[in-house]
């Protein structure tokens, strides 16, 4: 009997506190995976004629892999990005996802040609432990032709 008070102490224990590793900074609690920040960044996008800044674009389309995939999920980890209806609204730099796929969407704005992205994001860093994390996702630039 007294080797099952101890387990069950033990267990208790365990579950209150969750875990702890010198990796974490010495904090108790569950474990968890952290996104340090989104796995997509647009850091700007230009005209393809004057090179002049394009301010805010929309956002349609957007696949992973070969899924069609609802805004909102990309946007629990982003940056200068709104949800409307089926469609993001962004203004560069942006940033949002997180995870590892192909990623596929169309980006509009006034006077300009719709423009299709095809990308592979991935995290540059990825520790494990308790808690996990990925950083470092990719940068892209790109521009649009004007009408």
């Amino acid at each position: 009997m007294h080797k099952l008070t101890t387990i069950v102490i033990l267990f208790q224990i365990l579950i209150q506190f969750g875990c702890k590793t010198l990796d974490d900074g010495g904090t108790v609690g569950p474990c968890v995976h952290i996104y340090k920040e989104a796995i997509l960044h647009v850091e700007s996008i230009t005209n393809s004629v004057t090179g002049s800044l394009i301010p805010a674009v929309a956002i349609s389309n957007i696949f992973l892999d070969s899924t069609k995939t609802n805004p909102q999920l990309l946007t629990p980890i982003s940056t200068n990005v709104i949800q409307l209806d089926s469609m993001l609204i962004c203004s560069p730099p942006f940033s949002f996802g997180t995870e590892v796929h192909k990623y596929s969407f169309t980006v509009s704005t006034r006077g300009y040609f719709d423009t299709t992205i095809i990308c592979n994001p991935f995290y540059t860093t990825n520790k494990g432990g308790c808690p996990s994390s990925s950083d470092g996702g990719l940068r892209i630039r790109f521009s649009m032709r004007p009408m």
